[in-house]
């Protein structure tokens, strides 16, 4: 039993309303909004993308400046994963458990995790009839025209780190990040056990060129 992937991703952000518009026109579907004034859309697969103010005191505290990801959260396949992996957690990771049994920590680069009970929902997708060189799949039918993009899931996170060799190494020891690329002189890609993707991280070198300090980069949906 393992870390399975990404169960969400908390944003902190300057105008909220902007960001669910902003959303809801890439592809996602309407959100829940909540009493506490966050939106929260939920994916086909399960996973979850919630976006709150950016001095929302549920967020952890700033690891880089600037808005954007300030929780990621990792589901893991059952409660006794998520006690033994609690228990492993080094004490300078700061681990505490929330009422709803979810467990928060951050690792040395200050990055804000948490573990939390979570399955996938099952997603099936059609393959679109394509034509290739010396392949005909798609005879005497148009194509199909997509309006906007249709996402089934958190796919990775991009962090920009000052030393990813080091940041994977604590990632592998206490979460079971495994190495599934390497782009040199930029960055490692890691899976966590339980998944399928290629990579759930990118580890980024930061400062590799200019604009890019330590922070995130992107969440691929």
């Amino acid at each position: 039993m393992s870390v399975n992937g990404i169960e969400s991703i908390e944003y902190g952000v300057r105008d909220v309303a902007e960001c669910e518009r902003f959303f809801v026109d890439f592809g996602l579907d309407e959100p829940t909004s909540q009493d506490d004034g966050s939106v929260n859309f939920v994916l086909p697969d399960a996973t979850r993308n919630v976006v709150r103010e950016q001095h929302d005191p549920q967020l952890p505290t700033h690891w880089y400046d600037g808005v954007g990801v300030r929780l990621i959260t990792l589901g893991v396949d059952d409660h006794r994963t998520l006690d033994e992996m609690t228990s492993s957690l080094p004490p300078e990771a700061e681990a505490a458990t929330a009422s709803d049994g979810t467990t928060r920590f951050t690792d040395p680069d200050g990055i804000a995790f948490a573990l939390k009970v979570f399955q996938r929902e099952p997603v099936a997708c059609e393959p679109e009839a394509l034509n290739a060189p010396g392949y005909v799949g798609r005879l005497n039918r148009s194509r199909h025209w997509y309006e906007r993009a249709q996402p089934r899931g958190i796919q990775h996170v991009v962090l920009r780190v000052e030393d990813p060799a080091r940041s994977f190494g604590w990632l592998q020891r206490h979460l079971g990040l495994q190495l599934t690329d390497v782009s040199r002189g930029l960055g490692l890609f890691g899976r966590f056990p339980g998944s399928n993707d290629h990579h759930n991280l990118f580890l980024m070198q930061a400062n590799v060129r200019p604009g890019t300090p330590p922070g995130w980069d992107h969440v691929c949906l």
